[in-house]
């Protein structure tokens, strides 16, 4: 690993997360990534955000995760998050286990979209219709779920002439997206 593309003062700290990540990617019986796309910017992105160096230290799987599966060299199509988490959830089989599930698909994708936006591969517009679209599809598809698994067990709840009552987040800074 070269460190010429960071600032003197930066330098050392990107080698200590550098040195961290191959440590725990070693731990976990995987190799860090060749790709050169990635080893580019690994030194300023590790550099630039401790969450994204530590979160990768601490899971190097989903960080090779998304390595492997491209998923950190593109554009999402706006579905994409809703796409992806209703079935992780759905496939939860307690409580437990769905907040795991969304803690680790939380990571992954601020990983994600971190990356992309400290790298230079997205631009302000996409890292906050990301931002949105990712809190969007965790607040829909777990409302979603709760309030199906909710109302098998209580029944459905109505207003005072009968019609069905669904659960809403009323408010949410979420960055002003749409």
């Amino acid at each position: 690993m070269i460190y010429k593309h960071l600032p003197e003062s930066l330098q050392a700290d990107a080698k200590e997360k550098w040195v961290a990540f191959t440590r725990a990617s070693n731990a976990a019986n995987l190799s860090p990534s060749d790709n050169p796309d990635i080893l580019d910017v690994l030194e300023p992105v590790f550099a630039s955000s401790n969450f994204v160096a530590e979160s990768c230290t601490r899971e190097p799987r989903i960080f090779h995760d998304l390595i492997n599966s491209g998923d950190l060299l593109r554009k999402y199509p706006p579905q994409a998050y809703t796409d992806r988490l209703g079935p992780l959830l759905r496939s939860a089989g307690d409580e437990t286990e769905l907040g795991r599930n969304l803690r680790t698909y939380r990571c992954r994708e601020m990983i994600r979209i971190a990356w992309r936006d400290l790298s230079g591969w997205s631009d302000l517009s996409e890292t906050m219709g990301d931002l949105t679209a990712f809190a969007d599809a965790c607040l829909d598809e777990s409302l979603a779920l709760l309030y199906e698994k909710l109302c098998l067990q209580y029944g459905t709840p109505t207003d005072a002439n009968g019609s069905p009552q669904h659960l809403v987040v009323i408010g949410m800074g979420k960055l002003g997206g749409r």
